[in-house]
């Protein structure tokens, strides 16, 4: 709401500052926050720019560059019409910041400016030229410094179950067998045991089952033929 309110009474000043100043030049800058020189106390969150028509949205660009020249805007640029958002980085150090915007000129070529402000106390520098107009005169500081900075907090961590499925998906090595473990199956059975359990374990044991039984059987039909007393 705070974002939308500011956007909002930006695009108002621009419409009274067009009105007031009418000029022949289309899209040009009106009102800037934070303002051309201007020293904060503090941190800026945003730059913003309004201007006195609507621009072009695939057009508009913000780079905010401290006194080494990164860029310390992020995220993507907040839109609306006639007025735009840049938010900065949140560890913004304190320094001398240089604004360069490109927006698009009347006829579908591109123009714009820079301007500097100061987080804390500004060492200003005379840019070679405060605004320029024309495809050939962009500088090429908008193709150099290339996107913003993604947000701190737009790197998702993994979550739990694209783990598991990755983990659990079967690899294959170079001599294409898998390197996921599979059940043992009997050489003889292709089908196996589903279960897992070793099938010769089930046949030794029904083996020695037998076994056992018929001993028993010989034993007693031995003692039953044997005449008593011996």
């Amino acid at each position: 709401m705070q974002i939308r309110q500011r956007i909002l009474s930006f695009i108002a000043a621009g419409i009274l500052v067009s009105l007031a100043c009418p000029s022949a030049y289309a899209n040009e800058l009106v009102v800037s926050d934070p303002e051309p020189h201007s020293e904060t106390t503090e941190r800026p969150g945003w730059v913003t720019l309004s201007f006195d028509e609507s621009v072009e949205q695939d057009v508009v660009k913000i780079l905010v560059l401290d006194q080494q020249g990164r860029n310390r805007a992020v995220g993507d640029l907040v839109y609306m019409g006639s007025a735009v958002m840049m938010q900065l980085d949140n560890d913004l150090p304190k320094g001398t910041y240089t604004v360069e915007y490109r927006i698009d000129r009347a006829d579908g070529q591109t123009q714009g400016g820079t301007y500097q402000f100061a987080y804390g106390k500004g060492k200003w520098s005379a840019p070679e030229r405060s605004t320029w107009s024309g495809d050939d005169e962009e500088p090429p500081v908008f193709e150099e410094k290339g996107e913003s900075l993604p947000p701190s907090s737009a790197s998702p961590s993994p979550t739990p179950s694209a783990v598991d499925t990755e983990s659990a998906a079967p690899t294959v090595s170079e001599s294409g067998i898998s390197a996921s473990p599979a059940p043992s199956l009997d050489p003889d059975d292709p089908d196996g045991d589903k279960s897992g359990f070793p099938v010769w374990i089930l046949v030794g044991a029904c083996v020695a089952a037998a076994a056992v039984a018929v001993v028993v059987v010989i034993v007693r039909a031995h003692l039953v033929k044997q005449p008593p007393g011996e």
